[in-house]
């Protein structure tokens, strides 16, 4: 079990880190040191949800157990508690990539949004230094 949610996070999270690198990559003129701030904070991510899916994974044994030992004591077969367990461990996992699903989406869309920020902020910049431009030649064109 923790095998299995390690490997779907650590999918995800690969899948996550290679999708917001693809968005910010786009805008063509990304600050470096935006850059390694962005690649820092998206590995200390990495190891905050690697370290929780651990602690869920272990959480959801202790309950698998628990709930095998309740089903056998009040009269349910062997067979009967490995099937319902199984059922609520996939329920779980699916609860699981449902939410990571969904913190992806969430994720690439900020990726996105930053990308564009930053084009903006870059072409309104551009904008000021030519305004600023044609002012000091007009300026300079009126002196004489």
């Amino acid at each position: 079990m923790i095998a299995l949610l390690s490997a779907i996070l650590g999918n995800t999270v690969s899948a996550v880190v290679s999708n917001s690198l693809k968005s910010m990559m786009k805008s063509s003129t990304l600050n470096t040191k935006r850059f390694g701030e962005v690649i820092c904070s998206i590995s200390k991510i990495m190891v905050l949800l690697i370290t929780i899916s651990i602690l869920i994974a272990s959480i959801v044994l202790l309950f698998c157990f628990a709930l095998n030992y309740f089903l056998l004591n009040y009269g349910f077969t062997f067979y009967q508690s490995i099937t319902i367990i199984i059922a609520v461990k996939v329920t779980l996992i699916a609860i699981c990539v449902n939410k990571v699903k969904r913190n992806i989406k969430q994720i690439n869309s900020l990726g996105e949004e930053l990308a564009e920020n930053e084009d903006k902020e870059n072409s309104d910049k551009q904008s000021i230094l030519k305004n600023t431009i044609n002012s000091f030649i007009d300026g300079f064109n009126s002196k004489k």
